[in-house]
């Protein structure tokens, strides 16, 4: 399955997005920063660039998921 995950380079959301890549899951992230160290890396894991302040990064990072993990928080 799908499954669109944010705040994946956070603490959470990079455990739970390889916990859900490793069980064979096609997970999307969106990141902010590419060279960001704590993106994940697998090849179950497709990695968009964006905002979540903006529709359309969102929309692209989702398209075709089933699921959600909403795991991003607000920092400055």
């Amino acid at each position: 399955m799908k499954i669109f995950i944010t705040g994946a380079t956070g603490y959470i959301g990079n455990r739970l997005t390889y916990v859900l890549a490793n069980n064979n899951n096609d997970v999307h992230i969106l990141v902010r920063d590419l060279k960001s160290k704590n993106i994940p890396v697998s090849k179950n894991i497709k990695v968009f660039q964006g905002d979540l302040c903006d529709f359309n990064s969102i929309y692209q990072a989702m398209k075709g998921c089933e699921y959600v993990y909403h795991a991003a928080a607000f920092t400055d």
